[in-house]
């Protein structure tokens, strides 16, 4: 009887928990920071924390937050790890299985991301500025939560 499954969650473990989720940390850091907006977002804060973020915190998510996982990133494709199971080394072609394996978990977000641009009227620019322009806001559903903010 084969016994391959640690060899399957061992390529998991590899390709499938951090960098993945650093990827999906990044493409949110980029909507909530450039797409919705930094002030909007420090707005938000606010309301529910009742102080007003500062500067260092700004700085953070417009730059040098994305600039780091950035980093993370492509150090992890340009140097991908040696996968090795007890004295098992995985053949070269488990490393394509595995960027597969990790895309997986968050294609769905720019495949939604194409999907909305190519199905948005009008021409391309157009297009494109509504896709990543946040929806206008009222205000009435802040009045449906409470918080302990003075």
């Amino acid at each position: 009887m084969p016994k391959g499954g640690a060899f399957v969650v061992k390529l998991f473990e590899e390709y499938a928990t951090g960098p993945a989720v650093i990827t999906v940390v990044l493409l949110e850091v980029i909507a909530v920071s450039w797409f919705y907006g930094t002030n909007r977002f420090c707005n938000d804060v606010q309301v529910m924390l009742g102080f007003y973020p500062g500067v260092f915190w700004r700085v953070c998510w417009v730059a040098i937050c994305p600039c780091f996982l950035l980093f993370i990133i492509i150090s992890f494709l340009a140097f991908p790890p040696e996968v090795k199971l007890f004295h098992y080394h995985y053949p070269s072609w488990t490393t394509v299985l595995g960027y597969c394996i990790g895309v997986s978990s968050f294609i769905c977000v720019p495949a939604y991301m194409v999907f909305h641009l190519l199905n948005a009227k009008g021409p391309f620019k157009q297009r494109l500025l509504k896709s990543i322009t946040p929806q206008p806001s009222n205000d009435n559903h802040r009045d449906l939560f409470v918080t302990n903010a003075i």
